[in-house]
């Protein structure tokens, strides 16, 4: 399994739990998930997305709600461009974000304690569309400064726009995981047409590249679902835990 030097294996997984997690009903979630406090559940105009607390790390977790199923996605992906901040980006994916952007900064702000303590370490996260909020989640704190804010995404796909990249993009090398199966076909979207060429929309993918898993005949709509993510993830933690 991959090393990274900041994000631990245990984040990891934790992240992708947190992404499979965040796909149940506000009644389903419970206040406490793998050694985690639930700090806020938030569902504003169908951008959901749900904020644990893991105290003993000083870590905040925020995970974003995706499109669970591949025909889901297609219907709303439109891929016309929108600015976002100092870079160009999906509008869709603008959108959703900024419907719940300042409550996820009022939360974040309220959770942190005053005093000198040290700021926590943000994990952002999510999988399919709520992997690309978690793009944009990133973008946002390293825009404003924050330091410690780390992303892992799951089967996401394509945010930004490639001939608009900024120097925060190059930020991402070390800051962002994205983690997908070879056979994910949404980790392709927006698609790269001649017609998208001619008019510049062309997007690209920022961050490290993991790959887990091997080609098999399950087919690209099974290999999206976070389900596959987390069970592959499992098996590669525990047996990296083995060596």
């Amino acid at each position: 399994m991959y090393v990274h030097k900041y994000i631990t294996h245990e984040e990891i997984l934790k992240s992708a739990k947190l992404s499979e997690l965040a796909y149940k009903k506000q009644s389903e979630i419970p206040e406490n998930f793998e050694g985690m406090e639930l700090i806020k559940f938030l569902d504003n105009d169908n951008t959901e997305m749900c904020i644990f607390k893991d105290t003993p790390d000083n870590t905040l977790y925020v995970a974003f709600r995706g499109s669970s199923e591949f025909k889901d996605f297609l219907s709303d992906a439109t891929f016309v461009p929108r600015r976002f901040m100092n870079t160009v980006a999906h509008r869709g994916f603008v959108k959703a974000f900024l419907e719940v952007k300042q409550d996820m900064v009022d939360v974040i702000s309220g959770s942190v304690k005053t005093g000198g303590d040290a700021a926590p370490k943000i994990i952002l996260t999510g999988h399919s569309l709520g992997g690309a909020l978690a793009n944009l989640a990133l973008y946002f704190f390293l825009a404003i400064d924050y330091k410690n804010a780390w992303l892992v995404t799951f089967g996401s796909p394509k945010v930004f726009y490639a001939n608009k990249l900024t120097e925060i993009h190059g930020m991402f090398k070390t800051r962002a995981i994205r983690i997908c199966f070879s056979d994910d076909a949404v980790v392709n979207m927006p698609p790269v047409t001649p017609i998208m060429k001619l008019s510049k929309r062309v997007y690209a993918h920022i961050g490290q590249h993991w790959s887990v898993g091997i080609k098999d005949a399950s087919g690209q709509f099974n290999d999206h679902k976070m389900k596959r993510y987390v069970s592959v993830l499992e098996e590669e933690v525990k047996n990296h835990e083995k060596v």
